[in-house]
């Protein structure tokens, strides 16, 4: 009789806590609140952006099939000063052609950003800006996403080397920047 009540009771143990892991599962499996969007950080990037007067430094490089790596003691900069922009990055990945031997050469452009496109998408809250250039004989094409939060993403893509994105980093105003 005793050993009857034992197995019961391990039953009902069993069965509250199975009830305990499946509740645990579904309020852990929900859906995250939404962060509501901050207009007043939306107009300011706007403004910023039609002033095209700011600069990105980038925290986190990723080549094509490869992992982050960290650009903090890295210098790099994507710099729009009116109607110029001038970009400075380290490159990590694989050059097919041009180039030389031995030259360690990272993504430098400086000059009038061409086929410039800026279109905004408020249900994201994020501007994209889309431009091209050249280095040498190199294609260069810019695909650069800038938040609402100030952080940024990058794309880069080019006719002679593996795509390359670049992420993080703070949008400040170019004069924020030189004042320092």
């Amino acid at each position: 009789m005793k050993n009857c009540r034992f197995i019961l009771n391990f039953r009902q143990i069993l069965v509250q806590g199975n009830l305990f892991l499946v509740l645990l599962i579904i309020v852990g499996c929900g859906t995250p609140r939404e962060k509501f969007p901050d207009p007043q950080n939306f107009n300011e990037l706007k403004s910023l952006v039609e002033s095209r007067e700011f600069s990105i430094a980038f925290q986190w490089a990723q080549p094509q099939g490869g992992g982050l790596v960290d650009l903090m003691s890295n210098p790099n900069y994507l710099r729009f000063n009116g109607e110029e922009v001038d970009i400075f990055l380290p490159y990590f990945g694989i050059r097919h052609s041009g180039g030389g031997y031995g030259k360690s050469e990272g993504i430098n452009y400086r000059g009038e950003p061409l086929k410039l496109r800026i279109s905004e998408d408020r249900s994201k809250n994020n501007i994209l800006i889309q431009f091209e250039g050249r280095q040498g004989s190199e294609l260069l094409f810019f695909q650069l996403t800038l938040y609402e939060n100030e952080k940024a993403f990058l794309n880069v893509s080019s006719s002679e080397r593996t795509n390359i994105n670049y992420q993080g980093g703070n949008v400040k105003s170019t004069q924020d920047v030189s004042e320092r």
